[in-house]
């Protein structure tokens, strides 16, 4: 258990209310296009995020899923 801190920007509320130039500077991307539906993996570079990994999932363009491991390898 950690004590609860105010920062958003760890965690993935971020992604839709922060500057999408501001991305590849706080995770690691990697993008992967399979059977209609292109997802990316964004990884956080702060080992005090919140979460291991989140994966935005998008179909003909338009959000469709959003899947978040977190830090105890939980989906």
């Amino acid at each position: 258990v950690r004590p609860f801190e105010a920062d958003i920007s760890k965690t993935p509320a971020i992604l839709f209310i922060g500057e999408v130039a501001d991305l590849r500077e706080r995770y690691r991307v990697a993008r992967a296009v399979g059977e209609g539906v292109e997802t990316f993996h964004l990884s956080p570079d702060d080992s005090a995020a919140l979460f291991e990994r989140v994966s935005l999932h998008f179909r003909d363009g338009k959000p469709a899923a959003m899947t978040l491991k977190d830090s105890l390898g939980q989906t």
